[in-house]
C-alpha cells in the first residue's frame, strides 16, 4: 500500500525526532476525535529516537483499533538506525504476536518493505552480553538491552507462577543492574517485575502481557540524563474498573491491617494539557468510597492494602524473606511494593496508564512521599488494559 493512495478524509500526525508517549499522546488529544472512523496515520518518518514503552503503547492502540475495525497505520522513520532499532527489539514480532496481523498490513510510505528483508548485519552490531538462565541462553542486546517480550494466555498460564518464572529471568541480571541502578540486587526482580506481572495476571480478561525494557545513557544529541526504563502491559480490566465492581458490589476494598503503613501524596489533577485544576495531600489511610471519583480509586490502587480481592494474594518469596516487616506482606501491597522500590528506594518514575487516565509517581522534596500527577482524558475511550511504565535513573550518570 502506498501512502499516497490514502483518501482525503486521512488523519496524519506528524512525530518529533525524540519519540515519546507523552508526544503520541499530545498529539491524539488535540488532533484527533475519539473513535473516529478516519483512516489514523502515525507518521515516524522524521523520529531519530523512540523510547521502547512507545512501541508497546503503539501496539495496545493498534489493537484496540483493530478490535473496532478503524483504519491505522504507520510511516516507518527515514533513518535505518532506527529502522533497525524496530527490527532488533523484536518490534514486528510483537505486533503480530498482540495482535495477530502482521506489521507489514499497518505500514505504508516508502519503508514500508524493510521488515520483509531486514539486512544481515544488524545482529551483529547489536550483539552483547549473554547470561544463562534457566531457560536457555537469553541475550542482551547492545548495553543492555532486552527485546520485546510477548505473553499470551493461552499459551502461558497466567498465574503467580508465572509472574514468578519472570521475575527469576530477571534476578539473574540482578548484578548488572547493580552495577548501574542505585538499589539492592534484587529488588528490582522482586519488587518492580514480580509486582508488576502479578498486577497483569490478575486482570479479568487478560490475553496478552507485553514487556519491554531499555538501558539508556546519557545523549547530548537527544538530551536527557541516563535511566533504565521497563515497561508492561496487559489487555486486561482497568485497575480502576476492577476495583469499581468490588465497591459496587459492597465491598471494602482496604485490608484493614495495612492501614499502619501510612504514606502521604501530593496529587494534581489535569484535565487533558491544560492546567492543573486540583492540588491536594492525600494520606494512604483514607479508604476509597463508592462516591469518590475515578482519579481518586487510581490512586488509591497504589496505597497499601488496597485490593478487589485478598484472596489473590501472593508475595513474592525475596520479600517474605526481606521484609522490614510483616505487614509488607499483606494482600494489596502489589502497586505500593512496586512503586516504593521505584520511587523511594531508586529515586526513579513510574507512570500508569488505564482507563482514561494517566498518572506519574516520582520523588517528593516538599515532606511527602510521593508526588503524583495525574492527568484524565475526559473525552477519549478507556485505553486497552494497563501500562505500567518504570523509569530508573542510572548510578552516577
Amino acid at each position: 500500500m502506498n501512502i499516497h493512495s490514502l483518501n482525503q478524509t486521512a488523519i496524519s500526525l506528524a512525530m518529533p525526532r525524540v519519540l515519546s508517549v507523552g508526544n503520541i499522546e499530545r498529539k491524539l488529544y488535540l488532533a484527533v476525535r475519539p473513535l473516529t472512523r478516519k483512516r489514523l496515520t502515525f507518521d515516524l518518518s522524521e523520529c531519530q529516537y523512540i523510547e521502547v514503552p512507545v512501541l508497546i503503547y503503539l501496539i495496545a492502540l493498534m489493537k484496540f483499533r483493530v478490535s473496532r475495525n478503524l483504519p491505522t497505520f504507520l510511516v516507518l522513520p527515514h533513518e535505518k538506525k532506527v529502522l533497525d532499532f524496530l527490527q532488533i527489539w523484536g518490534f514486528p514480532e510483537a505486533v503480530e504476536s498482540a495482535i495477530g496481523v502482521r506489521l507489514s498490513q499497518f505500514t505504508v510510505g516508502e519503508n514500508a518493505e524493510y521488515f520483509n528483508h531486514p539486512p544481515k548485519d544488524i545482529t551483529t552490531r547489536y550483539a552483547g552480553l549473554v547470561i544463562q538462565t534457566e531457560e536457555g541462553m537469553e541475550r542482551l542486546l547492545s548495553k543492555h538491552y532486552f527485546s520485546l517480550m510477548t505473553f499470551r494466555s493461552q499459551l502461558q498460564l497466567f498465574n503467580p507462577a508465572f509472574a514468578l518464572t519472570e521475575a527469576a529471568k530477571w534476578r539473574n541480571m540482578g548484578s548488572v543492574l547493580a552495577s548501574v541502578l542505585n538499589g539492592p540486587e534484587n529488588m528490582f526482580a522482586s519488587r518492580i517485575v514480580y509486582e508488576a506481572l502479578i498486577n497483569a495476571v490478575q486482570h479479568p480478561s487478560a490475553s496478552v502481557i507485553q514487556i519491554g525494557s531499555q538501558l539508556r545513557w546519557p545523549s547530548a544529541k537527544i538530551g536527557g540524563k541516563g535511566h533504565f526504563t521497563i515497561t508492561f502491559w496487559d489487555d486486561g480490566r482497568g485497575i480502576i474498573d476492577t476495583l469499581r465492581s468490588a465497591l459496587d458490589a459492597g465491598r471494602s476494598l482496604l485490608f484493614s491491617p495495612a492501614i499502619a503503613i501510612k504514606t502521604n501524596y501530593l496529587v494534581e489533577l489535569q484535565q487533558g494539557f491544560r492546567k492543573v485544576i486540583i492540588e491536594r495531600c492525600l494520606s494512604s489511610d483514607r479508604e476509597p468510597k463508592k462516591e469518590d471519583g475515578n482519579y481518586l480509586i487510581l490512586l488509591a490502587s497504589t496505597f497499601p492494602g488496597i485490593t478487589s480481592n485478598p484472596r489473590l494474594h501472593a508475595p513474592h518469596p525475596e520479600t517474605v524473606k526481606t521484609a522490614e516487616n510483616n505487614q509488607l506482606l499483606y494482600p494489596g501491597m502489589g502497586l505500593f511494593l512496586l512503586t516504593n522500590a521505584a520511587v523511594s528506594v531508586y529515586g526513579g518514575k513510574v507512570f500508569i496508564r488505564t482507563g482514561r487516565f494517566r498518572a506519574i509517581f516520582s520523588p517528593s522534596k516538599n515532606g511527602h512521599d510521593f508526588n503524583v500527577n495525574i492527568r484524565e482524558y475526559g473525552s477519549w475511550p478507556n485505553f486497552p488494559g494497563n501500562l505500567i511504565t518504570v523509569r530508573l535513573p542510572l548510578h552516577g550518570r
